[in-house]
């Protein structure tokens, strides 16, 4: 994985979970043969709600993928707490993840595999889990890609 886009380095890191990084992670996807490989049967929408973020915020991250490649993003970012209910967003999601910004942040500095927080409580998964538990190897290389992208937290 190594990767480095048009917009970071590893010296530039990008603050956690913001449009940047949704960017970088966009970008860090659609070039890495072995997502497109493995994940060339996900023909889906995946919605991220983060609760209680850096700056008293909650942030909602959607990735739509077809054929491995992420085709369609969006995130957005509002004042903590957020009604996330009626978001146009997440109208057709197959997938709707919420968690805290610290327990996202163990996920992504690889505290937390993508298993053992499918089973956590500290995150609710809005879907069909037994369709995503069968993708917990696609998930997971997903989630390696997430941390590789240099970040910077709680800013």
């Amino acid at each position: 994985m190594a990767f480095e886009s048009k917009q970071s380095t590893k010296n530039d890191a990008i603050p956690y979970f913001t449009k940047a990084w949704i960017e970088e992670v966009v970008e860090w996807t659609n070039a890495d043969p072995k997502m497109e490989r493995i994940a060339r049967r996900m023909y889906e929408k995946h919605c991220y709600i983060v609760l209680n973020c850096p700056g008293n915020t909650d942030r909602l991250g959607m990735f739509h993928f077809e054929a491995g490649k992420i085709i369609d993003w969006d995130y957005e970012e509002y004042p903590s707490p957020a009604d996330f209910s009626d978001m146009p967003v997440l109208d057709g999601a197959q997938y709707i993840t919420t968690a805290d910004y610290e327990f996202m942040k163990k996920i992504n500095t690889k505290q937390v595999n993508s298993m053992k927080a499918l089973m956590s409580n500290e995150m609710q998964v809005q879907g069909n889990r037994s369709r995503m538990m069968k993708q917990v190897k696609q998930l997971q290389h997903w989630q390696d890609l997430f941390a590789e992208v240099p970040v910077q937290y709680d800013v």
